[in-house]
């Protein structure tokens, strides 16, 4: 059975919730209340190890990085074509893809803070 907040925040006459049972939603609510470690985990690392704050930052190649990386993909989708499909598929799954990460990892970093939520 739903507590009263789940009924008021979710419909059971949502057309996009239909198809879910109640004692589905309560299981949902359930997971929603569980403890979050990851704040006190956090707090707790840097007052044993208030050097990790020095660690934070930052990195003064990842924007050039970052444009290397860009101009690769760029350079990869006019030249790799040329050799067929088969290059193509290869060069963009073993190569095109780590880069694409990579530069996404680095402009998250660059955003500030690592994308971590702030503690307070």
């Amino acid at each position: 059975v739903l507590d009263e907040a789940m009924k008021s925040t979710v419909p059971a006459t949502s057309s996009s919730l239909a198809h879910i049972s109640e004692e589905k939603l309560a299981q949902i609510s359930k997971m929603n209340e569980m403890p979050r470690p990851h704040g006190a985990r956090r707090a707790a690392m840097l007052k044993d190890h208030p050097e990790i704050n020095s660690l934070r930052g930052t990195e003064p190649w990842s924007m050039p990085l970052i444009l290397l990386c860009v101009g690769v993909q760029l350079t990869m989708a006019v030249v790799v074509p040329q050799y067929g499909l088969l290059a193509s598929v290869l060069a963009v799954y073993l190569v095109g893809a780590v880069i694409s990460h990579a530069t996404w990892v680095m402009v998250r970093c660059r955003r500030g803070n690592g994308g971590a939520l702030s503690l307070s």
